[in-house]
């Protein structure tokens, strides 16, 4: 399979870098306005609350992966076994595999597992983030049940030629070094990106599951990281354009000893992932037809001398292809429709054998606006066979406007599913787990309710945002301890239920010739569960009650400051009641740009956990205190 992906990375470069079509170059002007995303994400989402993370404020996160952002800079709940380690995402009480992951409009959600190691991903190869909070079964399909996290990237290539090199250094031997190039060649508009880091992890931390609590250095927690990512635009004529990325990343890394370990771990995992996707777009008057085509193909390598089974490897691939199309009937109205297919196959050495899916889904929006167009409405259904097994016909409903000027509001409300993973239903069985194949597919309901009020003025503005949210899932897959022998397998709990509330301000003004802001958001979070006779309510384990996120910054000219603080209230670790306690986190940033002609120099510093924080994310794994990061990049446009 390297060989696979070693040749078709050559072909696509080669293709890239050899693809002339007779236009003139004024054609980039519109290439530049073609953006590689999701049409459904961006047209169709009405209704739903959705976070862009600020672009300036992604900038001092150039050397971190997509974990770290969101842990810092917005208040989903990022579940991390420890600095480098596997992470993964929930958003309003759900669990990883609750949660879809959009790479350029494609999901990303493991077929073997439901979730994707956020860790993998690094900011330097990644254009843009954003959240959808709520979820969308008509739109997205299985597991996109609370909410979507969207990664482009590159949105909006520019036709200007740039190239860029950036480093930085930190704490723990953390080093990392990214380089770039932006050009194009008559009617096509090329981005390439690359980047190594590596880091020792070898930081101190007081060891609270030891008697005395003593102070240590953590051990094998190294990880080293490379990847690369070519986007490419071609203007074919008029009316047509191909898109298409390439990304590939390999992720190597030490698994960290547990606090309660006396003995070193020597466990190491490798993670392979190679994405491509490619599009079509056709644009006329009225009538707009994508189509898309991408492979997703992760592995997984995982060893330790000291386990019974010292190597594992696990293999997925996804083939899918999509076509897509935007009829506006009139103003203001707009029809859309798709049929996608996607092929899914896994291999692992845990499995009772190598399965497969095909899955096919057809999908229809109706978009209108109402009241002089101060209300949109979108209607939405999606239908999905699944190896001949039809799934519930999934719909939503989406609305969203302002009855008077600085009033808007949202609102949506869906079904929503989610179908077993390939582990769910094929593991093993072994003497400490097995799958289960007669799983039944979660489903249930996601809607919510939000007010927004924007003031705006010449030398301020201010902007308030209240939401609230109820989330329910019947057939809940959860894996338990059997009672006859203690052996873990998935079942299908009765209900899960995850209720509350989201508050956010988000305030910017001008002082002189400086410019200061604050973004505070706030949410409350009850995610309960049953057990199979509906008796027992129990809180959703790592899911905290109470978060908050408050971002404070300031610019002056060419220097800007952001300082970060995070809340997690307690967390329940298991059903017995216990727990991790509640932590709060400080970081600090400061960059500074230069501009000398065409050279444009970004320094940064960053100091992170600023108040020496001892915490746990996941209980057992240590996290580091206070350290520190520098960083410069220099561009030429």
């Amino acid at each position: 399979m390297m060989n696979f992906k070693k040749n078709t990375f050559s072909i696509i470069v080669l293709f890239l870098h050899f693809t002339v079509v007779g236009q003139s170059i004024d054609s980039l002007n519109t290439l530049q306005n073609v953006e590689v995303i999701d049409t459904r994400a961006k047209q169709f989402s009405t209704g739903f609350k959705v976070n862009e993370l600020d672009k300036t404020l992604l900038k001092s996160f150039d050397g971190n992966s997509i974990s770290d952002v969101l842990s810092a800079a917005s208040n989903v709940n990022i579940k991390t076994y420890g600095p480098g380690g596997l992470s993964s995402i929930s958003i309003r009480g759900g669990s990883s595999n609750h949660t879809a992951v959009l790479w350029n409009g494609i999901n990303l959600q493991s077929p073997m597992n439901g979730g994707l190691n956020l860790s993998t991903f690094p900011m330097d190869l990644i254009g843009d983030v954003s959240l959808q909070m709520g979820g969308s079964g008509a739109l997205v399909g299985s597991g996109a049940a609370f909410g979507i996290l969207r990664l482009s990237s590159s949105t909006t290539l520019e036709k200007n030629n740039s190239i860029f090199l950036s480093s930085s250094i930190g704490s723990y031997s953390n080093y990392r070094v990214a380089t770039g190039t932006n050009f194009h060649i008559k009617n096509s508009i090329f981005s390439v990106k690359a980047f190594y880091q590596e880091s020792a992890n070898d930081f101190e931390f007081v060891n609270t599951a030891k008697f005395g609590k003593p102070t240590e250095k953590q051990t094998n927690s190294a990880f080293n990281q490379y990847g690369i990512i070519v986007d490419a635009k071609t203007l074919i004529n008029d009316n047509l354009i191909f898109l298409a990325s390439v990304f590939y990343s390999k992720y190597d890394k030490d698994i960290q000893t547990l606090m309660s370990d006396y003995s070193p771990s020597k466990a190491n995992q490798v993670d392979d992932n190679f994405l491509v996707s490619a599009m079509l777009k056709y644009s006329a008057d009225k009538l707009n037809v994508n189509f898309k085509s991408a492979y997703i193909d992760s592995k997984l390598d995982f060893t330790d001398p000291n386990s019974p089974s010292p190597e594992s490897e696990n293999k997925s691939q996804s083939f899918v292809n999509e076509l897509e199309a935007t009829y506006q009937v009139v103003e203001k109205q707009s029809l859309y429709g798709a049929i996608n297919y996607t092929y899914e196959t896994a291999n692992s050495s845990g499995y009772t054998e190598n399965p497969y899916r095909n899955r096919v889904s057809a999908i229809a929006v109706y978009k209108f606006s109402v009241l002089w167009d101060k209300i949109n409405i979108a209607l939405s259904l999606r239908e999905e066979v699944i190896d001949a097994d039809f799934t519930p016909l999934q719909y939503s409903i989406g609305i969203d406007g302002n009855i008077i000027s600085f009033l808007n509001f949202n609102y949506n409300l869906g079904k929503v599913y989610r179908v077993p993973t390939m582990n769910d239903l094929y593991w093993r069985e072994t003497g400490f787990a097995l799958g289960n194949p007669d799983l039944l597919n979660e489903s249930g309901y996601s809607t919510d309710f939000g007010l927004s009020q924007i003031f705006d003025g010449e030398m301020m503005k201010v902007e308030f945002q209240q939401t609230v949210f109820h989330n329910g899932i019947n057939n809940l897959i959860v894996w338990t301890p059997r009672s006859s022998d203690g052996k873990w397998e998935p079942i299908n709990k009765n209900i899960g239920i995850s209720r509350g509330l989201e508050l956010g301000i988000d305030f910017s003004a001008k002082l002189g010739s400086s410019t200061i802001g604050i973004k505070e958001s706030y949410s409350y979070t009850n995610a309960i569960t049953t057990d199979n006779n509906g008796d027992t309510w129990q809180k959703q384990v790592y899911t905290p009650e109470n978060n908050s996120n408050t971002s404070i910054w300031w610019q002056y000219k060419e220097l800007r400051a952001n300082f970060l603080v995070n809340y997690y209230s307690t967390r329940n670790i298991d059903n017995a009641g216990n727990y991790l306690p509640a932590y709060s986190l400080g970081d600090f940033s400061l960059g500074y740009s230069i501009k000398i002609n065409k050279l444009n120099i970004d320094l940064v510093g960053k100091v992170n956990n600023i108040w020496d924080t001892q915490y746990q994310v996941t209980s057992g794994y240590a996290m580091p205190m206070r350290n520190y990061m520098l960083s410069a990049k220099f561009s030429i446009n």
